[in-house]
């Protein structure tokens, strides 16, 4: 006989001797290829098998659905034995009658076998009530093992929920690494410094930069310097009209230009008096040759001769 694993579980051995007893009890009392024959064969044979695959199977869930299967078989069978006593109106022994006891005392045997239930096969009272006997005993084994294995997979999970623990356990070992690699590359990099081609390409770079920063803010200085010119030009040419309004006339020059008009004159300007006297022009020179006031200006003012640097402002 082979052992070990199952094979040496008390329920699964208990379950050999109802499959073994019950094939021989249908043969002798069962007569006859009839439904319940076969119902009470295959239903012992179901929680013999159904214990042998449950521990064949590495998940705790499916472990506990099989013993679950075999514990109904089981259950089925008994309630066919408990049919047959009643139909042929045979005793049902008492849980405490000797009869039971002695059929009770039979599993503490250190060899357990079918041939310790020989003898009870010789009449179908006894060999109904013994092995109704023999499947309560089982049961009760089998409920243990079933609550113990529910309070497993509660507490500890199935194997599926083990096999996640050990993926998160090995991703997280896995990142971890990765993330120190990734560190210490970095500080390598850090710590070595630049070669000197990354140094050219750097000093390269800050020149175009500030190349453009110092071509553009010099472009800037050159437009609010010409925009400056603009506005004290247009002021004088204002100052110019005050003077007229109270002399009738445009001063020669602007050597003695009283204050009262305008408190300083421009820089950088040109004023020459028209011939009648009631007209005038003022130039100014601009360092944006772009500008495109020069050509408008210069077009308002006909008749000078222009530098194409010149802002021209004369009386409208």
């Amino acid at each position: 006989m082979i052992t070990g694993g199952y094979k040496d579980l008390p329920f699964f051995k208990q379950a050999e001797i109802i499959y073994d007893f019950t094939a021989a009890f249908c043969d002798r009392y069962v007569t006859g290829y009839t439904r319940t024959r076969d119902q009470m064969v295959q239903a012992a044979r179901s929680g013999k098998q159904n214990i042998a695959e449950g521990y064949l199977q590495k998940s705790t869930e499916s472990k506990l659905k099989l013993l679950n299967v075999a514990r109904g078989s089981l259950e089925e069978l008994l309630n066919d034995y408990g049919d047959f006593l009643r139909q042929k109106q045979l005793p049902l022994w008492e849980k405490n009658s000797p009869s039971a006891r002695a059929v009770r005392r039979l599993v503490y045997n250190r060899y357990n076998c079918y041939n310790d239930y020989n003898n009870y096969i010789k009449s179908p009272e006894a060999a109904g009530n013994a092995t109704l006997t023999l499947i309560n005993q089982t049961n009760q084994l089998l409920d243990r093992k079933i609550r113990w294995l529910t309070e497993k997979f509660v507490k500890e999970g199935g194997f599926r929920e083990g096999l996640l623990k050990k993926r998160l356990a090995y991703k997280n070992k896995y990142n971890s690494y990765n993330d120190y690699n990734r560190y210490k590359n970095y500080t390598q990099r850090k710590t070595r410094g630049f070669t000197l081609i990354e140094l050219i390409v750097v000093i390269s770079i800050i020149g175009v930069l500030s190349t453009l920063i110092i071509n553009n803010l010099n472009d800037a200085r050159l437009r609010a310097r010409d925009s400056k010119r603009k506005q004290e030009l247009s002021g004088l040419k204002t100052a110019l009209r005050l003077y007229y309004n109270d002399y009738q006339t445009y001063p020669v020059s602007l050597d003695n230009f009283p204050t009262i008009y305008m408190k300083q004159l421009p820089e950088f300007s040109y004023y020459s008096l028209d011939d009648d006297g009631d007209g005038f022009t003022l130039k100014a020179t601009l360092e944006n040759l772009s500008d495109q006031d020069l050509t408008g200006s210069q077009a308002r003012c006909p008749g000078g001769a222009y530098e194409a640097t010149d802002y021209v402002i004369c009386e409208d």
